[in-house]
């Protein structure tokens, strides 16, 4: 029964990485003034939205968003009407990841993603990181 359990938690995790259906995107995060927050965000088209997957290190302990504004500009003033893409925990050691569907999303034509800004803040507070979204 566990090899049964195993095969398809294996086969699930498989699947889930090959359901990448188009567009692959990129963030490289930097520091915001006075921070020491860095990381990469991923996104990937799948059929129902933006899969986001980003590690991000430099935070203190806490709970942290990831959101997405609509300028390609890190100096944009923090908006707290911005939903969050993504939230994580930081860790003991200041990561955290970040991994989430959002339906909606995409990173092509008209309403792409390409271009605009992602931020890594808490909940409320100000940037302390972020980077353009880069089409691959």
């Amino acid at each position: 029964m566990a090899c049964r359990a195993a095969a398809a938690i294996a086969l699930a995790i498989l699947l889930d990485a090959c359901s990448s259906t188009g567009p692959v995107a990129e963030a490289l995060l930097t520091p915001a003034q006075g921070a020491i927050t860095t990381g990469r965000a991923v996104f990937e088209q799948r059929e129902n939205g933006i899969r986001v997957v980003a590690h991000v290190a430099g935070l203190g302990a806490g709970t942290y968003g990831m959101h997405l504004h609509e300028k390609a500009d890190c100096s944009v003033a923090v908006d707290t009407r911005v939903p969050a893409l993504s939230m994580a925990i930081s860790d003991a050691y200041g990561n955290a990841k970040f991994d989430a569907v959002v339906p909606g999303l995409t990173l092509q034509g008209d309403k792409s993603i390409a271009g605009k800004v992602v931020t890594v803040r808490t909940a409320p507070g100000p940037h302390l990181a972020c980077g353009v979204v880069v089409k691959q």
